[in-house]
């Protein structure tokens, strides 16, 4: 198996649900960030632009993270973490000038005489911290990447042939010892730390004036926010571990099924559904208010459920009894050494009226003395310098951004193509087991069921080995297996060539009648050859047969049979003759 192969059967197609659910996951924690800016007192167009420009911020890290100059893990065009950190500078213009869309044009232009005569204004405190955010936000994107790309099996992570040259680089490589569980333990970590971190910005969020006294109440408000975040990230995890556990198989020579990825994420999706469902017949407040608010299943419910609300509510009230003690225990020692004194509050006003004839007094002594030559140097060593330093980053990132344009446009419609085919897959596999278990209903699948309780199954799977192709649909070509697939391929060219006049003799053997074939179809000798090489080998050898080596032949296959479509005559056509 060469590594083209395996790169395709490895994690292309789990790489765009993996960055979905990540992307997802971080939705959730930009905007949770958002309501604690308007919390602390933020714009709402500054809190939403922070938000879009992090949530942008972290989908470039994904994207273009991941790779070093040691592992080249996946082609990105030109692209490299250096034009992705330089994309950070029109991100920042972009979150200076956008909350200015809800502001207006005249706060604009306010804006823009006061940095005139002051430029060091331009870089005030929001967007100081804004930068800080999102520089965070950009480091932990590239760590994210990095810990999804090394879940993956790498390009030279297989073992080439023993005694060769190749194989003597192989032992001394790095990519013989890829720490694949310590990749999924860190992304684990992050998970969970993310998690937390969402934990404390929405109780933040949440936090009242109420709520900063020492007999404040318990915090009552769903947070749907943290709940759709553990629940992208326990998909995340059944879908990385999947990753990881496919890339041991492959260096350990087994057999990996094809399309495993969507139904392994289909069986992941449905196990956490279920754990969301018994997650919310815990006797929370927001299950007991649900259960009220039904008028007729209230009550019943509440009737159902009552023991295991009983025994569930019995042991979280013991444990919240234990562990209170035990923290009052563990922290009564600190009461006696901490002194039980007051600090004295200071007088304010004059403290104020102090400051303030001080600053009268340092601004009357600088107005008198008047700009010197140490002044112009101070300010230019302080203001002049690295303002020029920076406009010249930013003149340099804008044009980085813009030269490699269509490697950005390229790179993030490739991605978005991946995550919608990924969840193509997952939606059809959903589809088709809802599908068969409606089927299953049917008159069809009771005396299928019946038959195979009466021991006929062994017959049917005899009779299904002798599949009469020629009888065979379009539309049946999603019932055959690969091998079966490849067989097909071959013998309805030659059913369609027979059509025309050129069968084959009982005696030619398949590279025989390909070769008469291509005698009448020379424009497509390669697509017949091929096809003839996959018949034989799915005819005739053991070898595994796989989706990987069907898919590719369905194209060439199309082609040879629309060569062998008989041309139409029409009557009304006979008149152009």
């Amino acid at each position: 198996m060469s590594v083209g192969s395996v790169l395709g059967l490895q994690w292309l197609g789990n790489r765009g649900v993996q960055r979905s659910l990540v992307v997802g996951m971080y939705a959730c924690v930009a905007s949770a960030f958002a309501q604690l800016m308007l919390r602390a007192g933020a714009g709402e167009a500054q809190a939403i632009a922070t938000s879009l420009a992090s949530f942008a911020t972290f989908i470039a890290g994904i994207l273009l993270g991941g790779r070093s100059a040691s592992q080249p893990f996946r082609p990105t065009g030109n692209l490299g973490p250096r034009d992705g950190l330089l994309l950070l500078v029109p991100i920042i213009l972009l979150l200076r000038f956008l909350p200015y869309i809800g502001l207006g044009g005249e706060q604009l232009a306010a804006d823009v005489v006061m940095w005139r005569a002051n430029p060091t204004s331009f870089f005030d405190f929001g967007l100081l911290g804004s930068a800080v955010v999102l520089l965070g936000v950009w480091m932990y994107a590239l760590a994210v990447a990095r810990n999804l790309e090394l879940l993956s099996l790498q390009p030279g992570e297989l073992p080439p042939t023993a005694g060769t040259v190749e194989y003597h680089d192989w032992l001394e490589s790095p990519y013989r010892y890829v720490d694949h569980a310590g990749a999924w333990q860190g992304l684990m970590g992050r998970f969970l730390g993310g998690g937390v971190i969402l934990m404390l910005i929405l109780g933040s969020a949440q936090l009242g004036p109420d709520l900063l006294t020492p007999d404040r109440p318990m915090l009552t408000e769903p947070m749907p926010l943290l709940l759709i975040y553990f629940l992208l990230g326990l998909v995340l995890a059944a879908q990385t571990g999947l990753d990881r556990l496919r890339a041991d198989w492959i260096r350990s020579g087994a057999a990996v099924q094809s399309g495993m990825i969507p139904r392994w994420l289909v069986a992941g999706t449905l196990l956490v559904v279920c754990g969301l469902v018994v997650a919310l017949l815990l006797p929370t407040t927001l299950a007991q208010d649900a259960v009220v608010a039904l008028p007729l299943l209230g009550p019943l419910l509440g009737k159902l459920l009552w023991p295991v609300l009983a025994f569930l509510k019995l042991v979280l009230s013991g444990l919240a009894w234990v562990f209170s003690n035990l923290l009052a225990l563990l922290l009564t020692p600190l009461t006696w050494i901490l002194p039980d004194t007051q600090m004295p509050v200071p007088d304010l006003a004059s403290q104020e009226v102090i400051d303030a004839g001080q600053g009268s007094s340092f601004e009357e002594e600088s107005l008198q003395q008047g700009p010197t030559w140490l002044s112009i140097i101070w300010r230019l060593l302080t203001f002049g310098i690295p303002g020029a330093i920076a406009g010249v980053i930013a003149l340099y990132a804008l044009w980085n951004a813009w030269r490699k344009r269509r490697d950005i446009w390229l790179l993030l419609t490739s991605a978005w193509g991946e995550a919608v085919g990924s969840l193509r897959d997952v939606f059809a596999i959903f589809v088709a087991w809802v599908w068969r278990a409606a089927g299953s209903l049917a008159p069809r699948g009771r005396r299928r069921a019946r038959a195979r309780a009466e021991g006929n199954e062994p017959k049917r799977q005899e009779e299904a080995k002798e599949l009469d192709f020629r009888e065979l649909g379009l539309r049946a070509l999603g019932r055959l297996a690969p091998r079966q697939l490849l067989i097909y391929f071959y013998i309805s060219i030659l059913g369609r060539a027979a059509k025309l006049g050129w069968g084959r003799r009982e005696s030619d053997t398949a590279y025989e009648a390909s070769a008469q074939l291509t005698g009448h179809l020379p424009q497509h000798s390669d697509s017949i050859s091929s096809l003839t090489r996959a018949f034989v080998r799915a005819r005739y050898s053991q070898a595994a047969v796989s989706g990987e080596d069907a898919a590719p032949l369905r194209q060439p296959w199309g082609h040879v049979l629309s060569a062998l479509r008989p041309k139409r005559r029409f009557r009304w056509l006979s008149f152009w003759r």
